[in-house]
């Protein structure tokens, strides 16, 4: 786990997002997206989640240890390398009926994790015939709490799909 730091924060919130997808919950709504348009094997890119606890909700950060954080990990794959995923700095949270101030996230935040392609022969090894996209599975798994109760965890199938250069 890595914190982002001033620059990379900047960096996060002033890229342009291509290629959005969205998934809705109970708690949150979490949108997918790509850092960039086309991508060429051989080259990293960024994948993003942008997630938006609903109204008086929020998620464990993943220094909270005493519940079950917000992590993102994605499908292995003999077409990318993932690196792990970066989180923002979390917030203070004092939950009254408890008595206990615990790290979350209760406005939007976005999490990214950099991939850097396999090359254009491997791409086709791995199925991607002729190699136009990849797709890119992955999981978002976090538990959500509102200011009086803690709901079970959840684990949220997510997507990305890459348009790749020739």
């Amino acid at each position: 786990m890595r914190i982002l730091t001033a620059g990379a924060a900047a960096w996060l919130a002033l890229t342009p997002i291509a290629d959005a997808s969205k998934v809705d919950t109970r708690h949150l709504t979490a949108t997918t997206s790509v850092r960039q348009g086309r991508i060429a094997p051989s080259t990293r890119t960024s994948l993003v989640v942008e997630i938006a606890p609903k109204p008086k909700m929020h998620v464990y950060a993943p220094q909270q240890d005493t519940y079950v954080p917000v992590s993102l990990t994605l499908k292995d794959s003999r077409a990318f390398r993932a690196e792990r995923p970066v989180f923002p700095k979390p917030e203070k949270f004092f939950f009254a009926p408890l008595k206990e101030t615990q790290l979350v996230y209760s406005s939007p935040f976005k999490i990214a994790v950099d991939v850097t392609l396999a090359s254009a022969a491997a791409l086709r090894q791995a199925g991607n015939k002729p190699a136009t996209t990849l797709q890119i599975d992955g999981t978002l798994r976090y538990q959500a709490c509102d200011d009086e109760i803690c709901y079970l965890p959840e684990s949220v199938p997510l997507s990305w799909t890459l348009p790749l250069d020739k």
